[in-house]
């Protein structure tokens, strides 16, 4: 996973970076309020590796809105017309289960500092 803070069109698989952030040695920290955390991907399900220093929420826009109930993965709940996820612990967040296989640009907006990113991992078909 690679870390861009460029503009325009955006990469597939990149972490592209809005507002200020702490590069950590495992992880990307939010050090302000009001920051963006971007990524292109190409598949059916995505999933992150998501911590923060204290109980919070995230919000969680797939294709510049919130996600589609019928998307939302497992830990994303619908809070007022957003989509969000609720951090309570390190651990691996469930984010999106599209119908299908597909392009999509996923924003994680973190309503506070203390947000950190992992990792992000996809999957392109899954039988159970």
């Amino acid at each position: 996973m690679g870390v861009g803070v460029g503009a325009g069109e955006l990469e597939d698989g990149v972490v592209y970076l809005s507002g200020q952030w702490t590069p950590l040695h495992e992880s990307v920290r939010s050090a302000k309020t009001g920051v963006v955390l971007t990524i292109d991907y190409h598949a059916k399900e995505c999933v992150a590796v998501l911590k923060s220093s204290t109980p919070m929420v995230v919000e969680v826009l797939q294709d510049g809105a919130p996600l589609r109930k019928e998307d939302a993965g497992r830990d994303v709940v619908f809070d007022g017309g957003r989509s969000i996820v609720r951090l309570d612990a390190a651990r691996m967040y469930s984010l999106a289960v599209n119908e299908k296989h597909g392009r999509h640009r996923l924003e994680l907006k973190p309503e506070k500092p203390g947000f950190e990113l992992y990792s992000f991992a996809f999957a392109s078909s899954c039988s159970p």
